[in-house]
């Protein structure tokens, strides 16, 4: 028994520390945990409270698939076109996601947890925010 765990448990602890190197999966509320959301802009701000709107934004944010590239940073370095989310939670707290554009892909990133790719149907779900 000693022998297998003395070969198991390595390969456990470096298949764990692999997953946080190459990002884990996104972590989103409950759309009945939130009961907002604040989509910011190139310093403009605009808050929804529909849920059907959250409930959308939500599914379309699960569709988004790993890269397997960690995020490394609080704010990432979306350049010219960066969209920050903020899901408002209705017992405490906040959670944060961003969406910019990278070489030809749309990213849409967890701060501390993973980059993902997402597809355009996102995108047109926050632009739809300002409208």
């Amino acid at each position: 028994m000693k022998k297998v765990l003395a070969v198991l448990l390595p390969v456990l602890l470096l298949a764990g520390c692999g997953r946080l190197a190459n990002g884990g999966a996104l972590v989103l509320p409950d759309p009945e945990d939130v009961s907002g959301v604040t989509v910011s802009w190139e310093n403009r701000a605009v808050s929804n409270e529909d849920r059907d709107y959250i409930v959308r934004l939500l599914d379309a944010m699960k569709t988004a698939k790993n890269t397997g590239d960690a995020s490394v940073q609080d704010v990432p370095e979306g350049g010219a076109w960066l969209a920050r989310l903020d899901f408002a939670h209705r017992r405490a707290g906040t959670s944060t996601v961003f969406l910019y554009p990278k070489g030809g892909k749309l990213l849409l990133e967890q701060p501390y947890q993973g980059i993902y790719e997402a597809d355009g149907a996102l995108a047109e779900l926050v632009r739809e925010a300002w409208e």
